[in-house]
């Protein structure tokens, strides 16, 4: 009989480190999933935590965090790739900011007139499609000029024009 004694001992004592994951409260625990979030209105019990302040910590955080992990559980699920993810609800809790919020800068005069009459800033293309050379080259600027002289390549030479003139030369 000493033997199914140890046995049982044993058993409780194993039983004891694992608690249940139900939790009784006096108040019902606000669970924001959300946030992942759970607010206790509850009394905190002084008495308690100036006899063992650690273990009246742990015990409180755990029936705590027992509550959000099952408010979590209950949240639909799906399958992704592989991993089973839920389907997390938007927060319920406003949370307040660091700072205000930011306020937008007046607008000047110039953008005062130019909202009244409907002028927009017309933005001008640095490059176009030229259908001849079959690349982009800029709308601007000496690369421009270059690209023009490319497109030009074969110049006509007038019947009346000097056999010693480069004609190509002067043709730009």
């Amino acid at each position: 009989m000493d033997i199914v004694q140890e046995v049982l001992q044993k058993q409780k004592k194993d039983l004891e480190k694992y608690k249940p994951i139900t939790v009784e409260k006096h108040l019902e625990v606000t669970v924001d999933v959300g946030h992942l979030m759970a607010t206790d209105p509850n009394y905190f019990d002084d008495d308690l935590f100036k006899k063992d302040q650690e273990q009246y910590l742990m015990d409180l955080t755990r029936d705590n965090t027992q509550l959000l992990i099952n408010a979590v559980w209950e949240l639909p699920t799906e399958r992704e790739e592989e991993a089973v993810v839920a389907k997390m609800p938007a927060p319920k809790t406003a949370l307040p900011r660091a700072r205000k919020l930011p306020v937008p800068k007046p607008l000047t005069k110039w953008e005062e007139i130019a909202k009244a009459k409907g002028i927009k800033k017309r933005v001008r293309d640095k490059k176009v499609y030229d259908e001849v050379l079959d690349k982009w080259v800029p709308t601007y600027g000496y690369q421009r000029f270059k690209a023009e002289k490319e497109k030009d390549w074969v110049v006509e030479v007038p019947q009346n024009a000097e056999p010693n003139k480069d004609e190509a030369i002067f043709a730009h």
